[in-house]
């Protein structure tokens, strides 16, 4: 093989490995969005944890300009640019608080000149000269069962769907963990939460959100950018820290949405995949 067909060959090898969702943190290309499209008609509530710049959150609204939004940024700059991005949205609100399991206060890892990458968790992964221009500062921290009363008065109609989506860099399961209340809500529930090497970071477990969705009767996808994937078992390399967004599923039937899916073999057998 000559250089030319190397470099082919690696091409190849990129786009396969993005195709099956992994290691792409494009929202517009990796899934991210086709999710959005699909579902944005099922819910009146949409929470964003971690929403950064808000490109999420203006998606949602560009298909429902009224639905009912909570964006939650901690980071001061972000907080900033959002209350004056969406100032004149009534139905959106933007709170300056980091979301967690517990109720208090933490450091929150800012990097200068790349949002995306702020953290609750020092960010041991990344090469030490990115690392030591990260700045530490102090934010307030709550859970989401500290702010039910904001959520059931937004949420005005009870049976109506809730979308919340985790975006916080290794923090996603202890999001979960403080969200308890909003999961064990009668209403369709659906959960977008990304998983990336930021949970080794924060030593947190694949296994345990796949158990913790498993409990609460939560059908799982993994986001494709063809489609949804059913994860129907655990298996150890979904904890191999390769990036990847998923979707959990409670109270509605996914085919009445994707409408029936489509069988896939896996290394644990075949699943369901639901082309977008």
């Amino acid at each position: 093989m000559n250089v030319d067909g190397f470099l082919l060959q690696r091409q190849k090898e990129k786009e396969w490995l993005n195709l099956n969702g992994y290691e792409n943190g494009d929202p517009e290309t990796n899934g991210e969005m086709r999710v959005i499209e699909h579902l944005w008609k099922y819910f009146d509530l949409f929470i964003d944890a971690g929403a950064n710049e808000g490109v999420i959150t203006r998606k949602v609204l560009s298909l429902n300009n009224n639905v009912e939004i909570i964006c939650f940024e901690p980071n001061p700059q972000l907080y900033k640019q959002l209350s004056d991005t969406f100032s004149l949205k009534k139905n959106v609100r933007i709170e300056g608080v980091a979301l967690s399991s517990r109720k208090g206060s933490a450091k929150l890892f800012v990097h200068p000149n790349d949002s995306g990458t702020s953290s609750m968790f020092s960010r041991i992964e990344m090469m030490p000269s990115f690392r030591k221009v990260m700045k530490p500062i102090t934010v307030e921290v709550i859970t989401l069962n500290n702010y039910m009363t904001v959520i059931n008065e937004k949420r005005k109609d009870p049976n109506a769907g809730m979308f919340l989506k985790i975006d916080v860099e290794g923090g996603e399961l202890p999001v979960l963990r403080g969200a308890m209340k909003c999961l064990r809500l009668k209403c369709p529930i659906f959960v977008q939460f990304e998983y990336s090497y930021g949970w080794q970071e924060a030593g947190q477990k694949f296994k345990d959100a796949f158990h913790l969705f498993d409990t609460l009767d939560f059908h799982l996808m993994r986001i494709t950018p063809m489609g949804l994937e059913r994860v129907r078992f655990y298996t150890r390399d979904m904890d191999n820290s390769s990036y990847c967004n998923y979707l959990a599923i409670k109270n509605i039937d996914v085919s009445n949405i994707f409408g029936e899916g489509k069988k896939i073999a896996t290394k644990t057998g075949v699943t369901d995949f639901y082309p977008y």
